[in-house]
């Protein structure tokens, strides 16, 4: 007889059962009669997408903690912002907690995979090496010459050695009496003395000399026998009684006689410091007899 199209919208459908009621009444009669039963809405067969589903395409603000780590199968790196605490696989990352792989320098990374290319990709350089002399442990520190040293209180420890047997000086050509090792970067002062006695009845005299074999300096001489012998250079003929024609001490045969030495030395390089004797200038015929005993000291100020 007829038929008609309505459009319901889709907020009516909400998943509960629906129904269609119908009335009807002749153009004569008052009230409209309801035809029974009603007409229940269902599914078209055909229908492929209902108007609802749309709202499906997102997740809704019911979503509260409803994605897991078990829905997740990937997420693109590229997609995430804001920092990450633990980062397993990352080439980029500003901010994370453990990253694996080769980081590029511009993304606060060294661009490397080993030390040394790390060192070189930053503009660092081969990192040096150290090899320091001496025994390294809890008695020892490690000075600025590159040596493990003995800790010790104020200028540390003096050195000393002396003469243990007699030697006979028959020549000007000074010989060795007595050395010390001094080291590198410190300042001594030093004592001694030689002593002697002649060989024979006639009188001899006899020269000292006081030399370093590294680079050392004293800022006005060394004093001998009460002289000061003028000078600021250690070398290998430094400090004598010849430059200041101090031959004439009478040596005798039986009573020793002492030449002594005091004054300070600044090193800059270790080297052996050492106390020589020979004949005096004049005395070519009288032989010197040095003694045991004969000694020198430095004691380390600083």
């Amino acid at each position: 007889m007829f038929s008609v199209s309505i459009d319901f919208s889709s907020s009516p459908f909400s998943g509960a059962a629906r129904f269609l009621q119908i009335e009807a009444k002749k153009p004569a009669d008052g009230a409209f009669t309801i035809l029974t039963p009603r007409q229940e809405l269902v599914s078209s067969p055909y229908s492929i997408r209902t108007l609802s589903a749309a709202s499906a395409d997102n997740l809704s603000a019911a979503c509260v903690a409803c994605v897991t780590d078990a829905r997740i199968n990937s997420v693109s790196g590229s997609k995430i912002t804001g920092s990450v605490s633990n980062a397993t696989n990352a080439t980029i990352a500003t901010t994370a907690g453990n990253v694996s792989g080769t980081v590029a320098i511009a993304n606060g990374g060294t661009g490397a995979t080993t030390a040394g290319n790390a060192r070189t990709n930053l503009g660092l350089g081969t990192l040096a090496t150290s090899s320091p002399t001496g025994t390294a442990d809890g008695t020892t520190f490690l000075r600025d010459d590159n040596t493990w040293a003995v800790v010790t209180g104020g200028g540390g420890a003096s050195i000393f050695a002396s003469r243990t047997t007699n030697l006979i000086v028959n020549s000007a050509t000074f010989v060795d009496i007595v050395s010390i090792n001094l080291e590198a970067n410190k300042t001594y002062f030093i004592d001694g003395g030689i002593l002697a006695t002649r060989v024979g009845a006639v009188s001899g005299t006899g020269n000292m000399r006081l030399t370093y074999t590294g680079a050392a300096t004293t800022d006005y001489g060394i004093e001998m026998n009460s002289t000061m012998i003028a000078g600021t250079v250690f070398n290998a003929t430094s400090f004598d009684y010849e430059t200041i024609s101090l031959s004439t001490n009478n040596i005798g045969s039986t009573v020793q006689k002492e030449f002594t030495f005091n004054g300070y030395i600044k090193t800059t390089s270790a080297g052996t410091l050492t106390a020589k004797f020979s004949r005096g200038l004049t005395n070519t015929t009288i032989d010197l007899n040095v003694r045991e005993g004969s000694y020198l000291v430095a004691r380390p100020l600083n």
